[in-house]
């Protein structure tokens, strides 16, 4: 569901965490044609929301890609 300012926002998924945590990932797109990535954090009752463009969220992507791969088993 948009917001006022929102004009579409595109569900992308959601991973479930450890310990009962959730993220779920959003492409919101603003009347002025902005697009930016929202994840929305879910921990118990708390809610966490992060919105992140596109150069921030290559970089984001790339650290924990970058983690995975130096952890994996």
């Amino acid at each position: 569901m948009a917001g006022e300012f929102e004009t579409e926002v595109n569900d992308l998924g959601a991973v479930d965490l450890p310990y009962g945590k959730e993220v779920r990932a959003e492409e919101i797109v603003y009347e002025s044609g902005m697009r930016l990535l929202r994840l929305r954090i879910k921990e118990g009752r708390r809610h966490t929301v992060l919105e992140a463009d596109p150069a921030s969220a290559a970089a984001w992507g790339k650290m924990l890609g970058d983690w995975a791969a130096a952890n994996s088993a």
